[in-house]
């Protein structure tokens, strides 16, 4: 990748030799005078020309000279340019070699010496995710399966049965908060509620958790056995995996009048499409205010969350991208906002990245109020880069900070209303506690209705 954006530094253009090119086409030009008269008129007498001087010759020796002693002088500065750069190269490559010397040698030493079978090519991914460990945690290594699985999430469409689960202490099982609308899941007759408690044969508990959560995915085409729990009876369910359309974007009105969106992350490309459709819904359906359900939400795309804030701000910055200390790029919103309602925002320490991007700007912008706790605190931006072997690595390549220019990275951001999840305080899962007694929802309704009154 280096190779095909670096630059070579310009060889000096011979400019002396083309200045004395144009200077000696002059002398040949001083006969041209005289023809038109010697063919046009035969028979007269031409006119004698005066002896030229010998001072005429010698300006021309000299101009013959002087024109070598710059040829020579071009190509020995050439010369010396070249020559440095190719010193300068073979430093580079020689430094080059030394490192993956080293690398080869030790890898010829587990070959030769090492007790136990070791497979090369493990030997090098593991070098490979472990080149990344000593950067910071959003920087990592990605070998070509991985990254094809990263780019079908990323795409929205991802194989499955289309349900969200969370594991559920009193049953010991996985509930089922979500069910996809047109999933397997749904045609299957898999309803929000349910509880799963195996997976084939593979019973749910608190260590088996992830293992089962792992055996429902699977290939398009393949079918999972699931034991669920409905309404106090147990039954087997055999659900056939297909490609599911992602969706991330949740929405409902809420009773008195209040839309409640909950967005799941901004990393899929259909993110800003489904965001517009629940906004367009609600206001169609004449909600008198708009919550954002920022909870546990890890960030995303940059595109995809600077579409979405362009719908919702008025004309002004959305983001600033920052590397060496400068401003380098700046991306603004236009003056069309889909949204003209009182607005809250409700987050956690979970909430990160381009989620934090989406709480900082309305509050910059004094669009709506911040209900909560305190977020992660992430203002950086990774880049993906390919590898010709269809592996990738994503690596941080600046920061970013929100419209009023206050980076939040490493600090997170203060809501403006602290308020626990529950009022023991006690950690809890969201999706499992009535909407009714989550108070942060519950604050987030308040501070809404208050905005209500005091217009």
């Amino acid at each position: 990748m280096d190779d095909e954006i670096r630059t070579s530094e310009p060889i000096p253009e011979e400019t002396p030799d083309a200045e004395l090119t144009q200077d000696s086409s002059a002398e040949p030009s001083l006969t041209t005078p005289d023809e038109p008269d010697a063919a046009g008129e035969i028979g007269k007498k031409k006119k004698s020309r005066k002896p030229r001087k010998e001072g005429k010759k010698v300006s021309i020796f000299f101009a013959i000279f002087l024109s070598l002693l710059l040829c020579g002088a071009t190509f020995l500065a050439t010369y010396s340019l070249l020559g440095k750069r190719h010193e300068t190269e073979t430093a580079e490559w020689k430094s080059r070699l030394a490192r993956f010397s080293k690398m080869e040698g030790m890898l010829d030493g587990i070959e030769k010496s090492y007790a136990r079978d070791a497979e090369e090519s493990e030997l090098l991914e593991n070098a490979y995710h472990a080149l990344f460990e000593g950067l910071d945690p959003y920087s990592f290594y990605m070998s070509s399966e991985e990254y094809d699985v990263f780019a079908s999430e990323r795409s929205g469409n991802y194989a499955g049965i289309g349900i969200s689960v969370v594991y559920d202490p009193e049953t010991g099982g996985m509930y089922v908060y979500r069910v996809t609308p047109d999933s397997p899941a749904e045609e299957a007759g898999m309803k929000k509620g349910m509880v799963i408690t195996a997976v084939g044969s593979i019973g749910v508990s608190e260590q088996t958790y992830q293992q089962a959560v792992q055996a429902v995915a699977g290939e398009e085409g393949t079918s999972v056995g699931l034991t669920v729990l409905s309404d106090s009876e147990t039954r087997k369910i055999s659900v056939k995996r297909g490609i599911i359309k992602g969706k991330y974007v949740w929405y409902t009105k809420l009773e008195g009048g209040i839309g409640l969106i909950e967005i799941d992350d901004f990393s899929s490309s259909v993110v800003a499409d489904q965001f517009k459709e629940a906004v367009g819904e609600l206001t169609a359906d004449g909600c008198t205010g708009c919550i954002f359900d920022l909870r546990g939400n890890p960030g995303g795309d940059l595109g995809v969350i600077t579409s979405v804030l362009d719908s919702l701000l008025p004309e002004g910055t959305i983001v600033n991208i920052v590397s060496g200390g400068k401003t380098v790029r700046t991306i603004s919103s236009d003056a069309d906002q889909s949204v003209d309602l009182p607005m809250a925002v409700i987050v956690n320490g979970s909430t990160a990245s381009a989620a934090e991007l989406f709480t900082a700007d309305l509050r910059d912008y004094g669009l709506a109020v911040i209900v909560g706790e305190k977020t992660y605190g992430k203002g950086t931006v990774q880049s993906i880069f390919r590898n010709a072997d269809g592996s990738a690595y994503k690596l941080t390549t600046s920061y970013y900070t929100p419209a009023s220019g206050a980076g939040y990275d490493g600090a997170g951001i203060t809501p403006d209303i602290i308020a626990p999840l529950t009022e023991d305080g006690k950690k809890a899962n969201r999706f499992l506690i009535p909407r009714t007694s989550d108070l942060q929802l519950q604050s987030a309704i308040a501070a809404l209705k208050d905005q209500a009154e005091s217009s």
